[in-house]
Formats: structure tokens, sequence, C-alpha cells
């Protein structure tokens, strides 16, 4: 046994068996581009890999010294059974090929001799479609704890000309109570399957019946549909045809009796069922998802409104409030602007200027509206607009991001700010722009109790405190802003004072 790793394997780990050693080597070569390739020469000696490997795929000759592919298929079936599963046969070894898909111990067989490149093809499509089908049925599991799946009996369309053919089908629906309806014509099956929903389709292979056509035009009606075909006379290029057209089984005499036969029907229906019922459910998600999103909307709209309606009524109480945060607002844009953050981030820098004082709504008039400077404990009352402003954000989706600026405006780098104290770099840079911006506009505005500030004069008093409590490329940018005429048209200012 070899073992030749792929650089970058893109599907895992492959198993390829041939005797033939010069063949073999081909193999290896034409997989190792998508695969980590194990080989074994003989049967033995594959079994013995696979007991060590966790494989993907597994491609084995029929006839190979010790123990055959179908055997190692078999063994392969119980120890791995999430892997694609193929055999590659001699015309002499066809009865064994088809025995082997009889019993569900192989996805596919290829007839020698073969195209290397066909084949790599063939198997890569086969493992995504054996994957395809293990992750439906996880899906589907987690989904059933949500929803349970239909419990409606399968439909089955059979198109048999022979009814004899088709005479073990019918007993084998009947027998686990699904609904056949048999034709003889394949003209009335494709209307049939043109306009109405089946979850089977049976075909009887014979010369009056157009097999090719049935499964394209049933494939491409519903990707769900399971596709059985039943071939009284089986030969090597019907049964590759019937694979390679994507039938999920093929049924060759003897038959058996009815209930071996349901049970490859069964089989076969099985993750065609998971697939219709994970779309089914899937759907039904998805309409109740929409439905809560549309309520979640209009919860959170009402939210806004509400807000609104506050800040109106906050603007109604203290009329330097709405000039105010508007002004703010302006500023830490633009300082947000040229800090360099992204779009969303001033967005966010805007929305929260504007309510940074909205926890004001819930301080008594006598505090708020005081025409001169506030004693200790009224300082301490008005402090709690910052964590009022933020339980009224905080549970409102939309306004999640800005709620930490309206609790953190007034923190300093020092740890002198309230209300949790945060120094440094643990204060968000959002509410540090906010805070230099609410500060400078409250120098240069007009209050009860004093006239407004020059702004030089208000950036003195700012340079007092860079570093301690504010942040110096923040009051720096807001410099730069002044310098280039950018800041006076949003400041208050008496006249002359610009």
């Amino acid at each position: 046994m070899s073992t030749t790793a792929a650089p970058s394997p893109v599907l895992g780990e492959i198993l390829v068996a041939d005797d033939d050693t010069a063949f073999l080597d081909i193999l290896v070569k034409t997989f190792k581009r998508d695969f980590i390739v194990h080989a074994a020469s003989d049967g033995k000696r594959a079994l013995e890999v696979l007991d060590k490997m966790d494989p993907v795929a597994i491609l084995v000759d029929e006839m190979m010294p010790h123990t055959t592919g179908t055997q190692v298929l078999a063994y392969a079936k119980n120890l791995r059974p999430n892997a694609a599963r193929l055999l590659m046969t001699a015309s002499t070894d066809f009865d064994r090929a088809v025995h082997a898909i009889n019993q569900g111990e192989i996805h596919r067989f290829f007839a020698k001799p073969l195209r290397p490149m066909e084949l790599r093809q063939s198997v890569v499509d086969m493992v995504q479609k054996v994957r395809a089908e293990a992750l439906l049925r996880v899906e589907l599991e987690t989904l059933k704890q949500i929803r349970a799946p239909s419990n409606q009996a399968p439909s089955v369309l059979m198109v048999c000309a022979n009814g004899d053919l088709c005479g073990v089908a019918v007993e084998a629906c009947q027998l686990r109570g699904w609904k056949a309806q048999v034709e003889r014509s394949d003209a009335v099956a494709k209307t049939l399957l043109a306009n109405r929903s089946f979850d089977m389709l049976v075909i009887g292979r014979g010369d009056e019946i157009d097999a090719r056509g049935l499964v394209s035009l049933a494939r491409s009606v519903d990707e769900s549909m399971a596709v059985v075909v039943l071939d009284g006379m089986p030969t090597v290029a019907n049964m590759q045809e019937a694979l390679a057209l994507g039938c999920d089984d093929v049924l060759t005499p003897p038959f058996g009796h009815s209930e071996v036969v349901a049970t490859r029907l069964e089989r076969a229906l099985h993750n065609h069922v998971v697939m219709r019922d994970m779309h089914r459910v899937t759907g039904e998600l998805l309409t109740a998802n929409r439905t809560l999103a549309l309520q979640r909307r209009k919860h959170e709209e009402q939210q806004v409104k509400v807000l609104n309606t506050m800040v109106r009524a906050l603007e109604a109480r203290d009329a330097y409030t709405a000039g105010h945060t508007d002004r703010v607002a302006a500023i830490s844009v633009r300082v947000a602007g040229v800090l360099g953050l992204s779009p969303e981030r001033v967005e966010h820098v805007r929305v929260g200027a504007l309510l940074h004082d909205i926890g004001k709504i819930g301080v008594r008039d006598s505090v708020l509206l005081k025409p001169g400077r506030l004693d200790a404990e009224e300082f301490a009352v008005i402090k709690t607009h910052a964590t009022l402003g933020d339980s009224f954000l905080r549970d409102v989706d939309q306004f999640q991001c800005v709620a930490p600026i309206v609790r953190f405006h007034h923190e300093r780098l020092d740890g002198s700010g309230y209300p949790d104290g945060l120094r440094g770099q643990d204060i968000p840079l959002e509410a540090r722009i906010v805070a230099v911006a609410d500060i400078m506009d409250a120098i240069t505005s007009t209050r009860p109790y004093r006239s407004a500030t020059h702004v030089d004069t208000a950036f003195e008093a700012l340079a007092r405190i860079e570093g301690t409590a504010l942040d110096v490329n923040v009051c720096e940018a807001l410099r730069s802003l002044h310098r280039a005429g950018r800041l006076v048209d949003l400041l208050q200012q008496p006249d002359g004072a610009g």
C-alpha cells in the first residue's frame, strides 16, 4: 500500500484498489488532484487500509486476489456508510455488479476499459452527491425539531408497456400503502409528469418506452422525485446509462418477493422524501420568519416613534437641548470624518450625538431647567441622564450600537468621568468624539447664567484638559477643522465673535 498526499485536498481521502499495478498507478495520478489517495494492490490489503482511514470514496476492481471488490464494498458499507462505493468491472463480471447493486452495496459501477479523466469526473460527482445527501439528512433532523415532516403516503407513477414487469413493483407499493398509478404509454406518463406531483417514477425498460426522455422530464419537473428502472433484460450499456442519468436504483431479475422490492423502492425514495420535506419545512420557516420580521419591524418602528416623541418632549422642556444636540451631532460628524472613520461608524456618531442627552427626559424640571449653577446634589441628579439614556436605547435593536455613546460621553481619560469611571482606550472612540464636541459647544453657547465664550478661548480651555480628560487626537481633529474654516459655522457665536 502506498499513500500520495495532494498539496491541498479538496474532497478528502479516497481508496483505490486494483491488482493491475500499472493501472493502479494511473488511478493514483488521476485522483491526486482532488483527493488524498490511498492505494491497495489486492482486496485483503484494501480491507486493512479501510480500517485505518475515513474515506469519502472507495473505488475497487471486482476481480482481485484474496478478496473481491464487491466483498470489499460490502464491508465498507457497514464500516464507512457515508463513503461513495464504486466498482470497476470487466464485462465478464457484470452479474456480480448487478448483484452488488441489488444488495445496495455500491452506488455505481464502471465497465473496463476506462478513460481516466472521465472516471475522475464521475467519481467527483458521485462523492459530492453522496455528501449532499448526508448533509440533507442532518439538516432534516435539525428541522424536525421545529416542525414535523409530512406523513402523507408517497405517490408513485409507473410506466410499463409490459404489465408483468411492473407487477412486482405494484405489489410492493400495496405492501407499503403507497398510491401507485400504472400507465402503459410514455406519452400519457409525460403529460402526467408535467401536470401532477409524484414522489417516485418507476420505469419498466422496453422498446416502447422512452426511458431517457422520462427521466429527463422527471428531473426537470421536480429534482426531488425518485427514479427507479425495472430492467427485465439488463445489459452493461443499459445499466450504465440508467445510473449516468441519475436514476436512484436499477432493479433486475430475479426481483425476489414483494418485501425485498418494497425495501429497494423505499431506499430509493428515502433521500428524495428527505429533500422534499426539507424544502417544505424550510418554506414554512421562511414564511414564519418573514411574518416575524414584519412584526419585529413594526415593533421597532413604534419604539423609534416613542424615542422621537421623548426627544421632542425634551426639546419642548429645554430649548437649549434642541439646538445643542444638533450642533454636537454636526461637529461630531466632521471630526469623525477627519479621523477617517468608516461611513457606518460616522453614522453611529451622528445618531449617538443626536441622542446623547435623551436621558434628560427623566431628570426633574427643577434640576434640568435651573437658571443658575447646580449644587452637588443637583449635579448628582443630572449625571443620571447618561445611564437613563442608555437604558432607553439598549433594548431597541437599531440603537444598540449607539447606546455606548450615550452612556460614555461624560467619561474622561483619567477616570474622573461618569457613570463608570472608564479610562483611556476603554472609552469608545465614538464617545470620545462626542465628548469633545459636547464640551466645545457648551463653552461657545450662551447659557442662562453666562454668555458664550469665543472659539479661540474655548480651544485654550480644551488644551488645558487634553490628554487627561479629553482625547488628544480628537482635539487636534477639531482644531484642524477650525483652521480650515469648517467649524465656526456650526457654533452658536454672538455677533462678531467668530
